[in-house]
């Protein structure tokens, strides 16, 4: 995560004694302690307080004695608690803490020659020590040495790699970079960000160890420092990833944070202060003068703060060092002889809002980011999972929570919101014109310190020094979400933007965010409606909106929006330099010289502030409504959407200012009177808003300021606009309170006095009335959280965010302040002066002191002080309170009455108690909705009479009964017979609904089992999955109950599907029960219901269950299942792909056979279904021709489908013609059997294989003696054998063995030689036609064979004969009805059944 900002000031200054030059200092992570190196030998060992804001700072200090040189190195170990020093006589000491004393463990000396570098390894078991004469060693912490190497030259300073693999070095003479590992040299870094200062030397170098996580997303944590200023961060193993910082200073040391946020740029600042151009006419030197600073960076390049470092230096002199705090929340100065503690305030993602604490926080070890909601009152708390935090505000009991979306999500958002690419400044850009950008998605690295004053013409603009093609920007947006929360963590709407904002602000009707020049307004909560002036709210044109397709895009004349739930729009406040030809993009390709810097919006009005690098600051008006020429002619809101609506953004003043820097924080008043100013120096104006146009403009601008704001242009992502002419409005000055407050780091407005305001300057809080201020409230280090009703909300976030998943814990950050007048007014009410304190309310009239005054004098029972405290609050509720009391005689009631309005219950239960008046308090608890109280009263037993005591005290401890801990004296609460059955129920009821609310579903369960409640009892065992708790409670639900549905429904969600079946048959609901059983695959209960109810959908659920029978692959159920729900269409064609599987494997005939006939007989079923169906329309009187219209559905609906269902009985003729030859031949009927194989011919390919069927026709031919037809069998099978082998045979071609070199096939050669065997002993022909049986052909009357399967003259086909395999020529025939094939009537009386599908005849 980056840091946003930073504010850093000097918090307390330690003095060494006798003015010892300091040369170096370091801060142990672990202890806290501080070690100080100085001349002639000075060591020394500083116990720092960790309490920032307590003032002490120095808490001891240990002086260690060893060294005789002066001490310029030190380097602690914070593992194995050492500390390693060094000094110029070569020197290097190990020292260890021993029971908390410091002694020397072991040291080691070269010579003469000084220590010039001291850095322990980041696994802290190896130290790394250079000296001036280029010799590098590295030592193990036992004393040993590891390995060493001379450089050849002396290095100034180097850095582990985090896995301690590498070792960069930083060489004195060159200024190179040299990277080794081990003891060899393997690169030296040439880096980009001098490639235009080739003379430039590297100065100083750190590697951040990730010992906190990687907080970079870019992974560059390798830093390294140049005399010139720059500051190159990289990836080091991929360079191509890297940020360029100028600090503008001569660069001494630079250092990462302990958890790799910040780093800190240590140096000193080169400033000419002499006259150039006098210089330059006399040839006289130049004079510079100089000064140390230490600027901050976050680790994405932002500029976040300079510090101006104490001390006088010179060209020659030595520069000064320091060191971080573990948390960062510190860091430590050595300046001549003086230690500086400087205090890190840091922006944190934070806010506070309806008396909730919202905080964003990542989990380094699960790299997760969250936001946490805590509620400081209930102390409940709430964490919920976000994407990359950006920036959050809030107001009221809302907060605004921006993140980064996801990568992979970020297209899609861009694609449904049309949100156009930006680059990281917010100005709309193409894909391809972001390799010509010139700044880069990392934000401002500094050209100039941002204190002084804005850069001039001759001075280069903010620009980046890096090359943004090598660090993969290519087509890259960010998009960004904008989130609305409530003080739960409840998400309530979210939008999109396509940059990434700076800064934010939030009143209760608009959201504001920006970046450096673009500025997105979102109307989330707008109220107006249309009126006179067409204004009109933005919910108002959703709901009238709502009939029209997509989104509704409003083009005004000065910008167009897009319209959805809320309307928003965005602007740039300089005029584009360049248009692209797309009128929806316009590119900003030269950014403006003057970035905005802080924007700010009025509480209770449209009014935005936007302050920018120039000191200038615009007030804008915004609003939701339609043109004047439009607006008056629509009166109903439903004809709104005619017109075209606009967000106007005009701007209405121009202020100029004067601070010492950039605004750092504006803020508003609640009146919009006054507005408070910040600079990042620390300096807090405070000024008085212009509400007319009539004061005199300031002073007239330079040229170059009007020109930069002459036009003030806005664009949304279709459409260009413009809000206003700057150069129409005059620049005016704003009256400034006499105020002086620097080093101020958190402002804000009191939300309900205008002119009251909280300040923090460094350690102190400061609170003003006007230009009065009071006492100082001291050793304040929290944030502002919220300034109302008198008293100042901080909050210790620094300390918070240590530990930030402790819920427990939250609470103890949140600190409370009370200003003066509330002060007084409390001392005044101890004191009983009730008068003089209402006198002092009327001279400092506020809701709260008024309320504390009214409630004292009610406790008092002084009605007429209390009366006049609430009226002059307008409390309505006081003062009737007030009027009733007046009205009772009763003191105890009266303050029974009082009790309960100040919410003391517990008191009033007593009174009312003592009183015997137990019907008042039952009223009170459940008017306070403590129905806990109201069972409490029922259940408790007759107490004893009470005696009345008068000398008991009043101030003794009672249980939460009433009754008294140690004595039973005292009247025990009974209220039994005032609490009936019917409000013991509402009374458990309510309460079971609290808990159930609460998620404490146990609890909530045995209260709603108290009051009998079935209904939320379901709900409950439901959600608690307790389903045998449930399932008990079926048998008390009476029957047809609308509950049982409920539970039926609850039972089928989770599978259970025998509760489910019992609620729903109960619920009588037999649709409901068949389609859970359905829904639950329990197909034999579905069908067992429908049976038994005659359910009129049983076809269709049957074939529901056919269906997924099939997806089970049990299709002979599911055949079944078909045929059961008339579905014989289905059934056939399920049939028929089964029997084409079953083809393919020519196993079991007779099963075959079966299943086509099978599929035939539904298919015929069919047919009569819808011959019957038709018959039924044309009995009606509709005309329809049965046979076409069968004919056509059977050809259009079931023909196709691998072969169709049309042929259903062609396979079962196929098969049945199969078996019959075979069972002919075995009974030697040889010639039947002929005819019968010579028919199978027609059947071959789809249903059988053509080598069984020619085997066949071969045999019996054989037998018969048909030679010829022997013959051309066998020729058959030798093709199909030989196509199945691989050898070809040519039509014709004679039969003769083959003797080719590769072998004979087994099988061709002996159908070969078998046919050798065969005609070389009887010639190839069939017998003389004398012989044969001649039949005559009933078409053409002409003689043909008896085998014939048509007539070779006329092609008539006969049908064949089911029952002998015949062919059907001369003879008298009959049809079977159900199967519709023929057979010879003489055959016929051999059978009862139809020999093809066994019909009986």
């Amino acid at each position: 995560m980056s840091i946003k900002g930073v504010y850093v000031f000097l918090h307390k200054k330690v003095e060494i004694p006798e003015k010892i030059p300091l040369h170096g200092v370091s801060w142990n992570y672990s202890t806290g302690n501080i070690a100080v190196a100085g001349g002639g030998g000075m060591l020394k060992i500083l116990d720092m307080d960790p309490d920032v804001a307590a003032g002490k700072g120095l808490r001891s200090i240990t002086p260690l004695d060893r060294h005789k040189a002066p001490v310029r190195l030190l380097s602690w170990n914070e593992r194995l608690a050492r500390l390693a020093t060094g000094d110029d006589s070569g020197l290097v000491v190990i020292w260890l803490n021993q029971k908390g004393k410091w002694v020397e463990e072991m040291s080691t000396s070269r010579g003469k020659t000084p220590v010039s570098l001291l850095r322990w390894s980041p696994n802290c078991k190896s130290i790394l020590m250079g000296y001036k004469d280029g010799n590098v060693l590295v030592g193990s912490v036992t004393g040993q040495r590891e390995w060493g190497s001379d450089l050849g030259t002396p290095v100034v300073d180097a850095a582990w790699s985090p896995d301690g693999k590498y070792i960069v070095f930083v060489t004195e003479d060159k200024g190179e970079v040299r990277v080794f590992e081990r003891d060899q040299s393997i690169k030296t870094l040439d880096t980009e960000s001098i490639e235009d200062t080739p003379e430039a030397k590297a100065t100083s170098v750190d590697w951040y160890d990730g010992a906190e996580g990687q907080t970079s997303s870019h992974g560059a944590t390798l830093a390294i420092g140049y005399n010139n200023g720059r500051v190159h961060i990289m990836n080091f193993y991929q360079p191509h990833a890297y940020t360029t910082i100028d600090s503008m200073l001569e660069i001494s040391k630079i250092r990462w944070n302990s958890n790799g946020t910040i780093i800190a740029v240590g140096g000193k600042k080169k400033t000419r202060v002499d006259n150039i151009e006098e210089t330059k006419l006399t040839g006289a030197k130049p004079v510079y003068q100089y000064s140390n600073q230490i600027q901050f960076f976050n680790n994405i390049g932002h500029h976040l703060f300079s510090l101006d470092v104490p001390g006088a230096p010179d060209e020659t002199s030595e520069p000064f060092d320091f060191a971080w705090e573990q948390g960062c929340h510190r860091i430590a100065l050595a300046v001549d002889s003086c230690i500086y503690l400087a205090i890190v305030k840091q922006k944190h993602t934070w806010c506070f809002f309806d008396n909730t604490l919202s905080y964003t926080y990542t989990n380094i070890e699960e790299r997760t980011n969250t936001v946490c909601f805590h509620n400081v009152s209930t102390k409940e708390t709430s964490h919920k999972a976000i994407s990359y935090p950006v920036i959050i505000s809030s107001f009221n009991s809302l907060c605004v929570l921006v993140t980064h979306v996801e990568d992979e999500m970020a297209s899609v958002v861009r694609d449904t919101a049309n949100l156009p690419a930006v680059n990281s400044e917010g100005s709309s850009m193409r894909s391809s014109q972001v390799l010509t950008e010139k700044k880069h998605q990392f934000g401002y690295p500094s050209t100039q310190d941002y204190l002084g004053k804005p850069p001039t013409e001759k001075m280069e603009p903010l620009t980046p020094l890096m090359n943004p093609k090598k660090i993969g920007l290519k087509g890259r947006t960010q998009v960004c979400a904008v989130s609305l929360y409530n003080s739960i963590g409840l998400t309530l709407a979210t939008k999109f933007m396509s940059f990434e904002p700076r800064f934010i602000a939030m009143n209760e009707d608009y959201i504001v965010l920006s970046s450096d020049e673009k500025v997105w307004v979102w109307n989330y909560n707008a109220k107006a409606r249309v009126g006179e002036d067409g204004e009109i709210g933005a919910d108002e044109v959703m709901a009238d909106m709502a009939e029209e397709e997509g989104r509704v895009l409003a083009v005004g004349d000065n910008l167009s929006i897009r319209i959805d739930d809320h309307a928003t729009v965005d602007f740039s406040v300089d005029r584009p330099r360049e248009n692209t030809t797309d009128p929806s993009i316009i590119t900003v390709k030269q950014h403006t010289r003057y970035p905005i810097t802080a924007i700010c919006l009025a509480p209770h009005a449209p009014h935005l502030f936007i302050a920018r690098l120039n000191e200038n600051i615009f007030r804008l008006n915004l609003s939701l409504q339609l043109p004047k020429s439009q607006s008056s002619a629509i009166k109903p809101v439903k004809e709104a959407r005619k017109g075209v609506l606009q967000i106007f953004a005009k701007i209405s003043h121009k202020y100029a200012i004067s601070l010492n820097g950039r605004v750092k924080q504006m803020v508003v008043n609640c009146d919009c009177t006054l507005m408070m100013c910040s600079d990042v120096t620390g300096q807090v104006c405070v000024y008085e808003l212009n509400t007319t146009d009539d004061e005199e403009p300031a002073p007239a601008e330079p040229e170059e300021k009007k020109e930069a704001e002459r036009d003030i242009l806005i664009f949304s992502e279709h459409r260009r606009g413009t809000i206003g002419h700057a150069s129409d409005i005059p620049f005016r000055s704003l009256p400034r309170f006499p105020i002086d407050r620097r080093g101020c780091w958190d402002v804000r407005f009191s939300d309900d006095f205008p002119d009251m305001y909280a300040i923090t300057e460094k350690t102190r809080l400061y609170i003003y009335k006007g230009r009065d201020n009071e006492d100082a409230i001291m050793s304040n280090n929290s944030y502002i959280a919220s300034f109302r009703e008198l008293e100042v909300i901080t909050a210790d976030l620094d300390d918070l965010l240590q530990n930030p998943s402790e819920d427990s814990e939250i609470g103890s950050f949140i600190n409370r302040h009370t200003t003066k007048a509330l002060k007084n007014t409390t001392e005044l009410i101890k004191k009983q002066n009730l008068h003089e304190a209402f006198k002092f309310i009327k001279q400092h009239p506020h809701k709260r002191l008024c309320q504390m005054i009214g409630e004292a004098a009610l406790l008092k029972l002084d009605l007429d002080i209390a009366m006049k405290a609430y009226v002059l609050s307008n409390d309505y509720p006081g003062i009737r309170l007030v009027k009733k009391l007046k009205m009772m005689d009763n003191i105890n009631l009266q303050k029974a009455e009082i009790f309960v309005f100040l919410n003391r219950i517990d008191e009033a239960e007593e009174l009312y108690a003592k009183e015997d008046r137990m019907d008042l308090a039952i009223n009170m608890q459940m008017k306070l909705g403590e129905w806990e109280k109201v069972i409490q009263y029922a259940k408790v037993p007759e107490p004893s009479k009470a005696k009345d005591d008068d000398s008991e005290s009043d101030t003794e401890e009672l249980d939460p009964l009433g009754r008294n801990k140690k004595t039973p004296k005292k009247p025990v609460l009974n209220a039994s017979s005032l609490v009936p059955d019917e409000l013991l129920k509402i009374a458990f009821d309510e309460t079971g609904e609290k808990h159930a609310a609460r998620q404490e579903w146990s609890k909530a369960i045995e209260y709603f089992k108290q009051s009998n409640n079935i209904e939320r009892l379901v709900q409950c065992y439901y959600i608690t999955e307790a389903y045998d708790k449930l399932a008990e409670l079926l048998p008390k639900i009476p029957a047809k109950d609308p509950l049982l549905g409920e539970i039926g429904t609850m039972f089928a969600t989770v599978g259970m599907a025998e509760h489910a079946l019992k609620a729903f048959e109960k619920a009588n609901d037999v649709e409901m029960a068949i389609n859970a059983c359905v829904l639950l695959n329990q197909w034999d209960e579905a069908l067992r219901l429908a049976e038994e109810h005659d359910y009129p959908e049983i076809k269709t659920l049957l074939s529901k269950y056919g269906d997924y029978l099939l997806d089970c692959k049990n299709t002979p159920q599911a055949i079944a299942l078909y045929h059961r729900a008339g579905r014989h269409l289905e059934a056939a064609r399920v049939l028929v792909e089964m029997g084409d599987v079953l083809s393919k494997t020519q196993v079991n005939p007779s099963r075959l056979k079966k299943v086509y006939v099978l599929a035939g007989l539904e298919m015929e079923m069919f047919r009569g279904g819808l011959f019957k169906s038709n018959q039924t329309k044309k009995a009606k009187g509709k005309s329809f021709d049965v046979a076409d219209a069968v004919d056509k559905l059977i050809e259009e609906d079931v023909s196709g489908t691998d072969g169709g269902l049309s042929g259903v009985w062609f396979g079962a003729e196929a098969w049945h013609f199969f078996l019959l030859a075979h069972r002919q031949f075995y009974n030697g009927e040889y010639l039947p059997a002929l005819r019968t194989s010579l028919r199978l011919t027609n059947y071959v390919g789809k249903h059988l294989d053509s080598e069984p069927v020619f085997s066949l026709i071969a045999l019996t031919s054989f037998q018969c003696r048909y030679m010829k037809q022997c013959s051309g069998a066998l020729r058959q099978l030798e093709r199909i054998v030989s196509e199945k082998e691989g050898v070809q045979v040519e039509a014709g071609a004679p039969i003769t063995p083959s003797f080719d070199d590769g072998g004979i096939r087994k099988k061709t050669d002996a159908l070969r030689k078998l046919a050798v065997e065969l005609f070389t002993a009887e010639e190839p022909l069939d017998p003389p036609s004398q012989q044969q049986e001649i039949c005559t052909c009933p078409t053409c009357r002409k003689k043909i064979p008896g085998t014939a399967l048509s007539c070779p003259f006329c092609q008539t086909q006969f049908e064949p004969c089911v029952a002998t395999g015949h062919s059907l020529i001369d003879q008298k025939k009959v049809m079977c009805q159900k199967c519709r094939h023929f057979a010879a009537q003489s055959e016929l009386k051999k059978y009862q059944n139809c020999p093809l599908c066994h019909t009986p005849l």
